[in-house]
Protein backbone atom coordinates (compact mmCIF):
# COMPACT_ATOMS: atom_id res chain seq x y z
CA UNK A 1 0.00 0.00 0.00
CA UNK A 2 1.17 3.18 -0.97
CA UNK A 3 1.68 6.43 1.58
CA UNK A 4 -0.78 9.09 1.60
CA UNK A 5 0.07 12.23 0.86
CA UNK A 6 -0.36 14.44 4.28
CA UNK A 7 -3.13 17.32 3.88
CA UNK A 8 -1.99 20.43 2.78
CA UNK A 9 -1.40 23.18 5.85
CA UNK A 10 -4.32 25.22 6.71
CA UNK A 11 -4.14 27.98 4.46
CA UNK A 12 -7.07 29.78 5.53
CA UNK A 13 -5.32 31.50 8.14
CA UNK A 14 -3.16 33.80 6.95
CA UNK A 15 -6.18 34.56 4.88
CA UNK A 16 -8.71 35.11 7.47
CA UNK A 17 -6.11 37.68 9.38
CA UNK A 18 -5.20 39.52 5.65
CA UNK A 19 -8.63 40.43 4.75
CA UNK A 20 -9.76 41.04 8.45
CA UNK A 21 -6.47 43.43 8.45
CA UNK A 22 -7.83 44.77 4.79
CA UNK A 23 -11.14 45.50 6.11
CA UNK A 24 -9.91 47.68 9.50
CA UNK A 25 -7.40 49.63 7.24
CA UNK A 26 -10.19 50.35 4.87
CA UNK A 27 -12.61 51.42 7.60
CA UNK A 28 -10.12 53.35 9.44
CA UNK A 29 -8.96 55.64 6.39
CA UNK A 30 -12.43 55.98 5.52
CA UNK A 31 -13.13 57.12 8.90
CA UNK A 32 -10.26 59.76 8.58
CA UNK A 33 -11.85 60.62 5.38
CA UNK A 34 -15.09 61.36 6.44
CA UNK A 35 -14.06 63.23 9.37
CA UNK A 36 -12.37 65.80 6.85
CA UNK A 37 -14.63 66.78 4.65
CA UNK A 38 -17.30 66.84 8.34
CA UNK A 39 -14.84 69.05 9.37
CA UNK A 40 -14.08 71.29 5.68
CA UNK A 41 -18.14 71.29 5.84
CA UNK A 42 -18.27 72.88 8.82
CA UNK A 43 -15.59 75.57 8.55
CA UNK A 44 -17.08 76.08 5.09
CA UNK A 45 -20.69 76.89 6.53
CA UNK A 46 -19.49 79.20 9.60
CA UNK A 47 -17.84 80.74 6.75
CA UNK A 48 -21.18 81.09 4.88
CA UNK A 49 -22.68 82.14 8.13
CA UNK A 50 -20.20 84.97 9.21
CA UNK A 51 -20.16 85.93 5.50
CA UNK A 52 -16.43 85.47 5.11
CA UNK A 53 -15.20 84.25 1.50
CA UNK A 54 -12.89 81.17 3.01
CA UNK A 55 -10.91 81.75 -0.56
CA UNK A 56 -10.33 85.18 0.36
CA UNK A 57 -10.74 85.35 4.27
CA UNK A 58 -7.09 85.12 5.24
CA UNK A 59 -5.82 87.83 2.42
CA UNK A 60 -5.86 91.56 3.12
CA UNK A 61 -4.17 93.51 0.51
CA UNK A 62 -5.03 96.77 -1.00
CA UNK A 63 -2.70 98.22 -3.89
CA UNK A 64 -2.69 101.85 -5.62
CA UNK A 65 -1.07 103.01 -8.58
CA UNK A 66 0.48 106.47 -8.18
CA UNK A 67 -2.35 109.23 -8.84
CA UNK A 68 -1.93 111.17 -11.99
CA UNK A 69 -3.65 114.76 -12.13
CA UNK A 70 -4.95 116.66 -14.91
CA UNK A 71 -5.14 120.05 -16.12
CA UNK A 72 -7.14 122.80 -14.34
CA UNK A 73 -10.85 122.41 -14.06
CA UNK A 74 -13.54 123.69 -12.14
CA UNK A 75 -15.57 121.99 -9.34
CA UNK A 76 -18.36 122.19 -12.10
CA UNK A 77 -16.52 121.23 -15.24
CA UNK A 78 -15.82 118.19 -13.42
CA UNK A 79 -19.09 117.21 -12.35
CA UNK A 80 -19.95 117.61 -16.55
CA UNK A 81 -17.57 115.86 -17.31
CA UNK A 82 -18.80 112.99 -14.68
CA UNK A 83 -22.67 113.36 -15.87
CA UNK A 84 -23.39 114.40 -12.10
CA UNK A 85 -25.77 116.92 -10.97
CA UNK A 86 -24.84 120.39 -10.13
CA UNK A 87 -28.02 121.31 -8.44
CA UNK A 88 -27.29 122.77 -4.51
CA UNK A 89 -24.00 124.21 -5.61
CA UNK A 90 -23.61 127.89 -5.51
CA UNK A 91 -21.68 129.45 -8.65
CA UNK A 92 -19.12 130.59 -5.87
CA UNK A 93 -18.60 126.44 -5.69
CA UNK A 94 -18.83 125.36 -9.17
CA UNK A 95 -16.44 128.08 -9.90
CA UNK A 96 -13.94 126.38 -7.40
CA UNK A 97 -10.82 125.34 -9.44
CA UNK A 98 -9.10 121.72 -8.82
CA UNK A 99 -7.27 118.83 -10.48
CA UNK A 100 -8.80 115.52 -11.60
CA UNK A 101 -6.95 112.90 -9.98
CA UNK A 102 -6.99 109.33 -11.99
CA UNK A 103 -6.01 106.78 -9.72
CA UNK A 104 -6.06 102.71 -10.09
CA UNK A 105 -6.55 100.75 -7.07
CA UNK A 106 -6.95 96.56 -6.18
CA UNK A 107 -8.16 95.38 -3.23
CA UNK A 108 -8.10 91.70 -1.64
CA UNK A 109 -9.98 90.22 0.86
CA UNK A 110 -12.14 92.99 0.99
CA UNK A 111 -15.44 91.34 -0.62
CA UNK A 112 -18.50 93.51 0.41
CA UNK A 113 -16.29 95.97 2.48
CA UNK A 114 -17.07 99.23 1.93
CA UNK A 115 -13.50 101.32 1.94
CA UNK A 116 -13.57 105.11 1.02
CA UNK A 117 -10.75 106.97 -0.92
CA UNK A 118 -10.00 110.12 0.67
CA UNK A 119 -7.42 113.21 -0.95
CA UNK A 120 -4.86 115.79 0.71
CA UNK A 121 -3.92 118.44 -1.23
CA UNK A 122 0.10 118.77 -0.08
CA UNK A 123 3.11 120.90 -0.78
CA UNK A 124 5.08 119.55 -3.64
CA UNK A 125 7.82 118.32 -1.39
CA UNK A 126 4.89 116.70 0.74
CA UNK A 127 3.84 118.95 3.75
CA UNK A 128 0.87 120.20 5.11
CA UNK A 129 -1.15 122.84 2.94
CA UNK A 130 -3.34 125.04 5.32
CA UNK A 131 -7.18 124.80 4.87
CA UNK A 132 -9.68 122.43 6.06
CA UNK A 133 -11.13 121.48 2.27
CA UNK A 134 -7.39 120.65 1.26
CA UNK A 135 -7.60 117.52 4.16
CA UNK A 136 -9.10 114.41 4.49
CA UNK A 137 -11.70 114.78 1.85
CA UNK A 138 -13.57 111.76 1.18
CA UNK A 139 -13.79 112.21 -2.93
CA UNK A 140 -15.44 108.17 -2.90
CA UNK A 141 -16.32 105.29 -1.79
CA UNK A 142 -16.09 101.84 -3.25
CA UNK A 143 -17.11 98.30 -2.27
CA UNK A 144 -15.02 95.59 -3.76
CA UNK A 145 -16.94 92.89 -5.47
CA UNK A 146 -15.11 90.13 -4.91
CA UNK A 147 -12.07 88.52 -3.01
CA UNK A 148 -9.89 90.27 -5.78
CA UNK A 149 -11.46 93.52 -7.59
CA UNK A 150 -10.10 96.76 -8.64
CA UNK A 151 -11.44 100.67 -9.90
CA UNK A 152 -10.44 102.95 -12.27
CA UNK A 153 -11.71 106.21 -11.28
CA UNK A 154 -11.64 109.84 -11.66
CA UNK A 155 -12.14 112.05 -8.46
CA UNK A 156 -12.01 115.77 -8.14
CA UNK A 157 -9.82 117.99 -6.05
CA UNK A 158 -9.54 121.67 -4.60
CA UNK A 159 -6.49 123.27 -4.78
CA UNK A 160 -5.35 126.38 -3.65
CA UNK A 161 -5.64 129.54 -4.14
CA UNK A 162 -1.52 130.23 -3.43
CA UNK A 163 0.88 129.96 -6.69
CA UNK A 164 3.28 127.49 -5.73
CA UNK A 165 3.68 123.58 -6.38
CA UNK A 166 1.16 120.74 -4.62
CA UNK A 167 0.70 117.10 -5.11
CA UNK A 168 -2.45 115.38 -4.10
CA UNK A 169 -2.21 112.36 -1.79
CA UNK A 170 -4.87 109.54 -1.80
CA UNK A 171 -5.45 107.26 0.73
CA UNK A 172 -7.88 104.02 1.27
CA UNK A 173 -9.06 103.07 4.04
CA UNK A 174 -11.64 101.12 5.55
CA UNK A 175 -15.10 102.90 6.34
CA UNK A 176 -14.90 104.23 9.71
CA UNK A 177 -11.61 103.19 10.25
CA UNK A 178 -8.67 106.58 10.78
CA UNK A 179 -5.76 103.72 9.39
CA UNK A 180 -4.98 103.73 5.87
CA UNK A 181 -4.76 100.60 3.94
CA UNK A 182 -2.54 101.99 1.23
CA UNK A 183 -1.78 105.56 0.62
CA UNK A 184 0.18 107.29 -2.93
CA UNK A 185 0.91 110.84 -3.59
CA UNK A 186 0.73 112.35 -6.92
CA UNK A 187 3.71 114.06 -8.99
CA UNK A 188 3.98 117.89 -8.24
CA UNK A 189 2.42 120.27 -10.11
CA UNK A 190 2.43 123.76 -10.43
CA UNK A 191 -0.78 126.38 -9.44
CA UNK A 192 0.37 129.52 -10.97
CA UNK A 193 -0.89 133.03 -9.71
CA UNK A 194 -4.38 134.01 -10.00
CA UNK A 195 -4.98 135.96 -13.10
CA UNK A 196 -6.14 139.62 -11.60
CA UNK A 197 -9.72 140.64 -12.39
Amino acid sequence: MSEQAPPPPDSTGWRRYYTRTRAIAAGSTAAILATFALLNGTLDLFDRVTGKDSACADEHEVTLEQPTVSRLVTRGESLELDGASKAGLTKERLAEPGKRVTLHANAKGYDGDPLEIRAWVLTGNGGPVPGAELRDQLVREWTPDGCDDGTDTVVWSPIPQRAGDYSIQIQIRQRGSREALRTARSEPFPVPEPAAS
